[in-house]
């Protein structure tokens, strides 16, 4: 908000008195941002401590509070968090329309208008590796939404494009936004097709979800006079793959765009991590998808904004259309993962047959590889540091010795397993199904495709050698049961048709947790 805005400087004054005992000698309004529902205020205090104050109208974002919170607890650097109130909150009312939240004030500037040096970038990789592998994903699962990759801005894009050419409007600003949608409204088409695309491959794969800031470009990294930095702002915290805040990094543009020296320094502190193409292209048209439809919505359709800041805000909106900007850099990504894709079809070859005994090592890769990447943010932290010490391919490789001799020596047909043997002879998926004797039905036990495979239609074929398998043995019915936050793979299991049939609890460790089972009451669809 970079009107001034219609709030009390004296309501804020004695709100912190009240909530917070802080004695505010004077509250100086901060005309930056780009959020229009909230204004920032300096307050500088009797003793001469100063505060940072967000006003936001509606309701306060808990979440986007209580996370940076949670991170200083934890000990995670260069966080920047609300101060609690007296009574321990994270904010306050200042009326029925406003609530306040109060921060240190740290005196520098944000990383847009200052850069950052070789060692801030270090340390910029350092504290979001510090964010992403703390297990910080369990601790906030209830707290913080699941990426969906559903593209929540889309609805808004769709709406305006269906009114627009309709609208008549008498501000120049306005005028020219319409003007500017309508010449280019195949091209918004086209970036949100191809992100709706996208999100549907992308809903059949599997992740490790971890925290994400979601919103980390330049402008919010502060840099202070003393050169430290601060991730600050977390009003959008999300569950979601790496790749949401690497979006910021990889080939960014935040601030010019991102040179490979500086994302070498980043990735010196972050780690080494592969990169999901898609993932990466998606996440630049959904940014793109936000950014114009949130221009778009505050210039036409919000009240009381200026006309200077409607012309500021078309400006922002046309500049995203031009040659190196973000919806050039969205279909560059797109062009990339596309081609990568083509290249991994043309080379991917792949073979479904019965697991012997001389495949448990590759059973063994694959099922703790798979299971250790899905499941993290799903199972207790706990318990899946436990199994990352202990649970490791020779002794996985073990059972499946174990189970696959069972099998072999098994005079009637009680389980069967298929593997998935890549082109040059390893094993990259791994399905297990057994007999329940009291129905004559089928429970799917195990069915894993390595993380590097996903995306190939190997699950798809792990699936229906099963089915056809059961058929032959005139078992008509099919079940499996997944984590109830395990989305990924229910969006698979309906994909192929599965429906769920109850709910049940899973025992983990010593913990319960929720469970669904899907369900084929006829094998047809799956054999056809």
């Amino acid at each position: 908000m970079r009107d001034y805005p219609n709030i009390s400087t004296e309501a804020i004054s004695e709100r912190l008195r009240a909530e917070y005992s802080l004695e505010a000698a004077n509250i100086r309004f901060l005309p930056i941002g780009y959020d229009l529902n909230a204004a920032v205020y300096e307050a500088i205090c009797s003793q001469g401590e100063t505060y940072f104050v967000k006003a936001r109208r509606g309701e306060m974002n808990l979440a986007g509070l209580m996370t940076p919170r949670v991170l200083i607890e934890h000990g995670i650097p260069n966080i920047l968090a609300p101060l609690r109130t007296l009574r321990g909150e994270l904010f306050c009312r200042l009326d029925e329309r406003v609530s306040l939240a109060v921060f240190p004030f740290i005196r520098g500037d944000n990383a847009t208008a200052k850069g950052l040096t070789d060692s801030q970038w270090v340390e910029f990789g350092m504290t979001l590796n510090a964010v992403h592998s703390g297990g910080f994903a369990s601790r906030l699962a209830e707290e913080i939404p699941n990426e969906r990759f559903d593209i929540p801005s889309a609805p808004l894009v769709l709406e305006i494009s269906a009114q627009i050419q309709e609208l008549q409007r008498d501000s120049p600003a306005e005028q020219r936004l319409i003007a500017y949608w309508n010449d280019n409204a195949a091209t918004i088409r086209h970036i949100v097709e191809r992100a709706t695309l996208l999100g549907r491959t992308l809903q059949t794969q599997s992740f490790e979800f971890v925290l994400c800031h979601s919103d980390i470009h330049f402008g919010n990294i502060l840099v202070a006079e003393d050169g430290r930095i601060y991730l600050v702002d977390w009003d959008t915290p999300l569950l979601a793959p790496r790749q949401r805040d690497l979006l910021f990094v990889v080939g960014s543009m935040s601030a010019g765009r991102v040179q490979p020296r500086q994302e070498a320094l980043f990735f010196e502190g972050y780690g080494a991590t592969n990169v999901n193409l898609t993932a990466l292209a998606y996440y630049r048209y959904e940014r793109a998808i936000q950014d114009i439809g949130e221009c778009a919505k505050s210039v036409l359709f919000d009240g009381g904004v200026s006309e200077e800041m409607k012309t500021e805000e078309v400006d922002l909106f046309i500049s995203h259309f031009q040659p190196g900007e973000i919806i050039e850099a969205a279909m560059e990504a797109d062009r990339q993962q596309e081609a990568n894709r083509r290249k991994c079809e043309g080379a991917f070859r792949m073979t479904i047959r019965e697991a012997n005994q001389s495949d448990a090592v590759g059973m063994g890769r694959v099922l703790v590889d798979t299971f250790m990447t899905a499941h993290r943010g799903q199972i207790p932290e706990e318990d899946w540091e436990a199994r990352k010490q202990n649970w490791t391919h020779e002794v996985s490789a073990k059972g499946w010795e174990q189970t696959l001799r069972n099998i072999a020596n098994s005079a009637s047909f009680q389980e069967c397993i298929y593997v998935a043997e890549g082109a040059e002879g390893d094993i990259i998926g791994v399905s297990m199904a057994y007999i329940e004797a009291s129905d004559r039905a089928a429970e799917v036990c195990a069915l894993y495709v390595h993380p590097d495979c996903q995306g190939q239609g190997v699950g798809r074929g792990l699936l229906q050698a099963i089915a056809a398998r059961l058929t032959e043995n005139n078992i008509a019915a099919l079940r499996i049961g997944v984590l109830e936050t395990n989305a990924p793979a229910r969006r698979f299991y309906e994909a192929m048709g599965g429906q769920v049939i109850l709910k049940r609890d899973i025992e983990e460790a010593g913990h319960t947790l929720r469970g669904v089972v899907y369900g084929w009451e006829s094998l047809e669809s799956l054999t056809a």
